[in-house]
């Protein structure tokens, strides 16, 4: 047996009864894959067949068999698929009568498609790219159908703006605002006037002391008397108070609620004194435009007599559009002419 010692022939005969194993195994997957039959029958039979080829390599039948595996789960996934969609088409179209009649129409309209296109005007020669053109053609149509909507939102609103336009028409508001701008070009210089007034006032106010006025307000209340048919005797006028006058009996009236003649009356008493006080010592004259309207006829007569005893000292020059102002102020009358 070739062996030195106990252990070699315990190794030796390990490998033999392994080997001897795998032949038994071997014999019996031949066994099975003969059937019964015999195996040197089986060669004799190989040997002799004249169609029998070379037997080749396992490597190559191996490589072959995997190809073949792969191509049927290939198929078999193909299979599947197809199956599915041919129920898709069972559930849709179902029967195949329908299908074919679907497809009749198909047919049908793909030539009236290939006729139409064959009836379309050629691209222009300057399109070199049918497809870039048609891209082009589609953004454009879509950029049309947005600026189209929104030009229904606008003529909308314009709708809903005409429904609320004045009655008045466009030159007839335009009129009236240049109308209305003109008046607002006056009152801001009306403003800027007094505004100056207003100034120069606090300018001549500082440099005052607190006696300084008493002269003025002792002429104030001069004219009041007169100027208001004997109903009122003083102004009482403070720094935080906007005003008052006291009437005869003594009853103290804010200026708020003084009728519109009695207020016309101390405005003409106020301008008449300030006048009086600032131009004692000075050659000037006062101007007044039209101080007899919004009076009644008492007040007219009683305005009147003030004036002519102020006229007396300082000159006067009163604009008034009513003759009969004129005829109660008496004095030279000169008459303008506005051109038409």
């Amino acid at each position: 047996m070739n062996v030195t010692d106990f252990n070699e022939g315990k190794d030796a005969y390990e490998a033999y009864k392994k080997q001897s194993g795998i032949v038994e195994t071997l014999r019996v997957h031949l066994e099975e894959i003969l059937e019964g039959e015999v195996y040197k029958e089986l060669e004799s039979l190989a040997r002799t067949n004249a169609l029998a080829k070379v037997p080749r390599a396992t490597a190559a039948i191996a490589k072959e068999q995997g190809e073949v595996g792969s191509k049927i789960s290939q198929t078999e996934s193909d299979t599947e698929s197809k199956t599915a969609q041919l129920r898709v088409w069972a559930e849709e179209y179902k029967s195949q009568d329908r299908l074919l009649d679907l497809l009749v129409e198909r047919r049908a309209e793909l030539r009236d498609i290939e006729k139409e296109l064959q009836n379309l005007r050629p691209l222009p020669e300057s399109v070199k790219d049918p497809e870039r053109f048609i891209k082009e053609f589609e953004e454009k149509q879509e950029s049309l159908n947005s600026k189209e909507g929104e030009l229904s939102e606008v003529r909308i609103e314009r709708a809903t703006l005409e429904g609320q336009a004045p009655e008045e028409t466009t030159e007839e508001i335009e009129a009236q605002w240049k109308e209305a701008q003109s008046r607002f070009e006056q009152v801001e210089k009306e403003a800027d006037a007094i505004n100056e007034v207003h100034n120069t006032f606090q300018q001549i106010k500082s440099t005052m002391d607190a006696q300084t006025l008493d002269p003025w307000l002792d002429e104030l209340q001069r004219v009041v008397v007169p100027l208001t048919v004997d109903r009122y005797r003083m102004v009482l006028l403070t720094k935080d108070d906007p005003g008052k006058a006291a009437r005869a009996d003594g009853l103290e009236i804010p200026f708020q609620v003084l009728s519109m003649g009695t207020m016309v009356g101390l405005g003409l008493a106020l301008r008449l004194s300030m006048a009086r006080y600032f131009l004692k010592d000075l050659e000037g004259f006062l101007v007044l435009d039209d101080p007899l309207v919004d009076m009644d006829s008492e007040r007219q007569e009683a305005a009147a007599r003030v004036i002519q005893h102020f006229a007396k000292e300082k000159q006067v020059i009163l604009l008034t559009c009513h003759a009969n102002h004129a005829n109660l102020l008496g004095g030279h009358v000169t008459s303008l002419q506005v051109p038409a």
